[in-house]
């Protein structure tokens, strides 16, 4: 009798299970692995980011600029066959609004469009997206450089056990920068659950993070290579939750900002 051949996807619904596991426990005990682990999930999210920007930029074809009820999917091909994106679709792929990119354009931060449609609409080359797509992610890095200071506060917490501590408070957008997303997509996640709302909040309502509550979000994030799409949300939410309430945070709330704002790396008693 001819031998089956090898089966992946059989092999691992038989022991994909032991395997996830083996490697949940490595990832916990072994500080290396986990580093490593980190670092090679922060390269990919960045490959995974500049190769979509390549596959849109090549996606959006087509022989005449096409008006369809999907605005962002809207190109142009010249008669050279050289792709153009709309400005709708540049904005789309930048998580940004044509608004914002048309400011940026007055001010001279982005350059001018290649060309536009008889209709008067900004159109641009696949390399144009490219750099203007580094220009942007530039702006963003420098705009958190500048605001380093002000994306915490050292603040008094009363935390679960009762007791009061000085500690930094940081807000969404640092958060939402450990797992590589934006803030939009952070608030929208926890609306749907997968991320609990944190229980710590400053004048006028802003929500804010203790870095263990950061670290225990980027670290559901990297047991799941940096992706939460397929995930159980109630599986994610409670792991989130429970690692909170292990560092006392769940329950814990904002007393005061401390004037001093001194503070060392573990938190002081107040």
């Amino acid at each position: 009798m001819a031998k089956k051949p090898f089966s992946f996807k059989k092999w691992y619904e038989d022991n994909g299970k032991a395997l996830n596991e083996s490697r949940r426990q490595r990832y916990l005990n072994d500080h290396d692995y986990k580093a490593r682990v980190r670092e090679g999930n922060k390269k990919s999210r960045v490959k995974a980011r500049e190769a979509a920007v390549e596959e849109r930029a090549a996606r959006y074809s087509a022989k005449e600029l096409v008006v369809a009820g999907n605005w962002h999917t809207s190109t142009i091909t010249t008669n050279s066959d050289t792709k153009l994106v709309t400005i709708g679709a540049l904005a789309h792929m930048l998580n940004r609004s044509k608004i914002g990119l048309r400011l940026l354009e007055k001010r001279g931060v982005l350059p001018a469009p290649a060309v536009r449609s008889k209709q008067g609409t900004r159109l641009y080359t696949p390399e144009q997206v490219l750099d203007i797509q580094k220009l942007v992610s530039g702006l963003e890095s420098s705009k958190s450089e500048k605001r380093v200071i002000a994306e915490y506060k050292v603040c008094v917490v009363s935390m679960a056990d009762g007791k009061h501590y000085k500690l930094p408070l940081f807000r969404v957008g640092v958060l939402a920068k450990a797992v590589g997303r934006s803030v939009a997509t952070v608030e929208q996640m926890e609306r749907r659950g997968l991320i609990p709302e944190t229980p710590l909040r400053i004048p006028p309502n802003r929500r804010v993070y203790t870095s263990e509550m950061i670290e225990a979000v980027s670290e559901a994030f990297d047991r799941r290579y940096g992706s939460f799409r397929g995930a159980d949300v109630k599986e994610v939410h409670d792991g989130i939750q429970s690692a909170w309430k292990n560092q006392n945070v769940v329950g814990a709330k904002f007393i005061s900002v401390d004037s001093s704002g001194e503070t060392n790396d573990e938190g002081s008693e107040a």
